[in-house]
């Protein structure tokens, strides 16, 4: 049996961290749909590499929201875990249709197997972490998503500059969002920090889109 405790925030604040991001799931949900349907006359590879990014998304949505409506400490913990090892899956989703199916090249799917890899470590790391080292977490989220910026010249030359611009706003809007992640202790951040993870997954999600061939 574990002694750690997860940090409690009031009903009201959980009620609105929670509806938040169901918010996001219905999205997911729409994502998925959207980018797989699109995909589909473009062969398996495509169908793949736009649905890893919606499942990715979904998967992190729906374990956010039930981590912050689950009221039992030791059920609450392990979601806490889910929900913090699905941030990692989703980097990983999100790089995915830009390096296997927009550019497709030797270096970009070596670049994304790197990502899984780092997503697999992240994973393992929650799983198994005994402390929960919130600071060192947030920077190693930051530091995956921002080490796409070792492809930034592939994807400038490949993808439309609109598509460009929204990767780096949706990678700017979580790293806003970040501040008020930390922030923790004064009420209603969390939210907060929920509604510049939305922004940032609708810019990525519109990344997706226009740089889908057309």
């Amino acid at each position: 049996m574990t002694s750690k405790k997860v940090f409690q925030y009031s009903e009201a604040e959980e009620k609105a961290n929670a509806l938040t991001h169901f918010f996001g799931v219905l999205f997911a949900l729409y994502v998925i749909f959207d980018l797989v349907w699109s995909a589909y006359p473009f062969g398996a590879k495509a169908v793949l590499s736009y649905g890893a990014f919606g499942l990715s998304l979904f998967l992190m949505y729906l374990s956010s929201t039930y981590y912050h409506l689950e009221k039992n400490e030791t059920r609450k913990l392990m979601l806490k875990k889910c929900d913090h090892m699905a941030i990692f899956i989703l980097i990983a989703g999100t790089f995915t249709p830009f390096l296997m199916f927009n550019i497709a090249t030797p270096k970009s799917i070596w670049f994304c197997a790197f990502f899984w890899l780092y997503a697999l470590g992240g994973v393992l790391f929650k799983l198994f972490g005994k402390k929960e080292r919130r600071k060192l977490s947030l920077f190693i989220y930051l530091a995956m998503g921002w080490s796409a910026l070792f492809m930034w010249s592939d994807l400038k030359e490949v993808l439309p500059q609109k598509s460009v611009d929204y990767i780096l706003f949706g990678g700017l809007s979580y790293t806003v969002g970040s501040v008020f992640y930390m922030m923790k202790r004064i009420r209603y951040t969390h939210m907060v920090w929920h509604l510049f993870v939305m922004g940032g997954t609708t810019m990525h999600y519109l990344a997706i889109v226009v740089a889908f061939p057309k």
